[in-house]
């Protein structure tokens, strides 16, 4: 069952009786200056008493809004309620934060907040400030970073494995990262592109500006776009394994990615060099490899990574 409740839940408990399944509601955020939509997951049996373990679900690039990515398109409140009903995991409430956004800047409309701090707007305060005060002030959640998760999609994974590396066992018990783009990688091999974009116009570099164009205006610690100096330091850093990277915030946490090898986005090589070095640095991690595309098997991933967060998560 789905519950819209606008102007916050003032009466939680009241609410936890009489919903369960995916709750919208809607809540003023500081770090963006408006209104913004969230979808709360409560599982059966929820009475607004407890401390349930909490998963921060991220959704991915040019989403509609994270309603439209998880319960419209993958009816993730059904998954859910079917894994809590089979046995397969323990109750978890699952935060999904609308992160979707719409900005026009010299031509170029920017779909992707990557869940970082922007011109566009301070998107990643709003996830790990606003999102992260308001549920836990709203609904029965473990307070206990190590009980808190965060997991996400495409773009989603990008955000949870940036937020897991740079807050660490401070913020987060686990992170998982279902075809992520690990961008360091990424970014230098694109760097061609951009190149080529001053020369011959190709419509290649109009994309790419507007899949990553906020990350190159980001001060999260990304890139500095454009220089090409610049983003070559910048790249150095990383492959060296620079403090900007923070290997260790993922010592101590659960870690799980996976990603298809037939992905159409190309992440499957750039996980395989993350999860490399992710065994380089002899940091515990998970990693499943399938036989598929860049979200044909999402679900089966979901169900997977809940599952193991349940063994995981204390």
């Amino acid at each position: 069952m789905r519950a819209i409740i606008l102007g916050g839940l003032a009466a939680c408990a009241l609410c936890a009786q009489l919903w369960a399944g995916v709750i919208e509601v809607t809540h003023h955020s500081d770090a963006l200056g408006r209104e913004r939509n969230l979808s709360v997951y409560v599982p059966p049996g929820y009475d607004g008493s407890g401390a349930y373990p909490t998963v921060y679900l991220l959704h991915g690039y040019a989403a509609e809004t994270n309603n439209a990515y998880w319960e419209k398109k993958y009816a993730i409140g059904k998954v859910l309620d079917e894994l809590i009903a089979t046995g397969r995991i323990r109750p978890f409430v699952v935060v999904m934060p609308d992160s979707s956004m719409r900005w026009k800047a010299s031509g170029y409309t920017f779909c992707g907040s990557f869940y970082v701090n922007t011109v566009a707007g301070r998107y990643e305060d709003y996830v790990m400030e606003d999102v992260i005060e308001y549920v836990e002030q709203h609904f029965a959640v473990s307070p206990d970073p190590a009980r808190r998760a965060v997991m996400g999609h495409s773009m989603g994974g990008l955000g949870a494995l940036h937020y897991a590396m740079k807050y660490g066992k401070s913020r987060f018990g686990a992170v998982v990262a279902h075809s992520g783009p690990t961008l360091y990688p990424l970014i230098k091999h694109l760097q061609p592109l951009f190149n080529r974009a001053f020369t011959d116009g190709h419509v290649v570099s109009k994309l790419v500006i507007k899949v990553f164009g906020l990350l190159g205006i980001s001060p999260a610690e990304v890139v500095d776009f454009p220089g090409e100096d610049a983003l070559e330091a910048e790249f150095s850093a990383q492959r060296s394994g620079g403090p900007e990277v923070r290997w260790d915030n993922l010592r101590g946490l659960y870690v799980y990615l996976s990603c298809g090898d037939k992905d159409e986005k190309h992440m499957y090589p750039l996980n395989k060099l993350f999860v490399g070095q992710l065994s380089k640095r002899r940091i515990d991690h998970t990693f499943v490899s399938y036989e598929g595309d860049h979200d044909n098997r999402l679900l089966e991933m979901i169900k997977d990574s809940f599952t193991r967060l349940g063994a995981a998560l204390p």
